[in-house]
């Protein structure tokens, strides 16, 4: 099957970056694996490389500049309960952590099981900087409240993977469906390879996955159905033909007909097994 893999929308968040090994997979909310995650850190402040980015890929710099206003709009709204500087890397994680799961799904999006994979580096900077936390709550918020126009309704389980590293450009997204490598398994596992076991999650709705599978099932029994009635109007149709042949043939008086082959009989049968029959 033809692999339908596409770049997510474009938010910057990008890949080649060193994951952070303590990042763990969870299956809870965002903010529990924040809680749970990383150690705290220090790193001198990193401040022009937002500025340098722009000045490097102009296209987006415009796209960049709308995504860091809206991500100062989250945390503005949202403001920690103490300054970041005072803040464990820890309790930092999880602040991000309960932005991030507040932030709503689209509908379009609903079937789309998320991973963000954020690494050590993106961590440390976007402590340091607002704007790049920014950036990087407000590219999330992007891609989850993104209405795509080819999902609305949801009609497969999709798969979205954020790479999040610095500068803005050193990182990827990327999105399938569950049929794109051949199998829903065989396309988890491209899933979960990408995510590395180190990453936070945003578990589709299951309404919506029981929604899609229960349609994925009746299509595949109407299938079956249209298939069985073919093969039974192809089976009255032979029948037709050989009806009329006999009918021909006593009328003709053919009575020699019944006792040596017929050729005529044996090319409808042969073209009935082609399925040419039904043209």
């Amino acid at each position: 099957m033809i692999n339908t893999s596409y770049t997510t929308i474009n938010t910057g968040i990008y890949s080649n970056t060193k994951q952070s090994n303590s990042v763990k997979e969870t299956t809870g909310t965002f903010m529990d694996a924040m809680a749970k995650a990383g150690v705290e850190k220090t790193t001198e402040k990193k401040s022009g490389h937002i500025e340098e980015s722009m000045q490097k890929y102009p296209e987006y710099a415009s796209h960049w500049k709308s995504v860091i206003a809206k991500g100062h709009q989250i945390t503005e709204a949202d403001p920690p309960v103490k300054p970041r500087e005072e803040m464990t890397m820890e309790e930092y994680k999880s602040y991000i952590g309960g932005l991030i799961d507040k932030i709503p799904v689209d509908i379009s999006q609903s079937s789309t099981e998320f991973s963000f994979v954020i690494s050590d580096e993106a961590w440390e900077t976007m402590k340091d900087d607002p704007d790049f936390e920014a950036y990087v709550v407000g590219g999330l918020e992007h891609n989850l409240t993104y209405r795509n126009p080819w999902m609305v309704p949801p009609r497969v389980k999709r798969y979205c993977v954020l790479q999040i590293g610095v500068p803005m450009e050193n990182g990827s997204g990327s999105s399938w469906g569950d049929l794109s490598y051949g199998t829903t398994a065989d396309s988890d596992a491209h899933f979960r390879k990408l995510s590395k076991g180190e990453s936070f999650r945003k578990k589709p709705d299951p309404q919506v996955i029981k929604q899609i599978e229960a349609k994925r099932l009746e299509e595949k029994r109407q299938k079956t159905e249209r298939e069985k009635k073919l093969v039974e109007k192809q089976r009255r149709a032979r029948e037709d033909y050989k009806n009329l042949i006999r009918k021909r043939a006593d009328e003709a008086g053919l009575e020699e007909f019944y006792d040596t082959p017929n050729s005529v009989l044996q090319a409808y049968e042969s073209l009935f097994g082609i399925g040419v029959g039904m043209l």
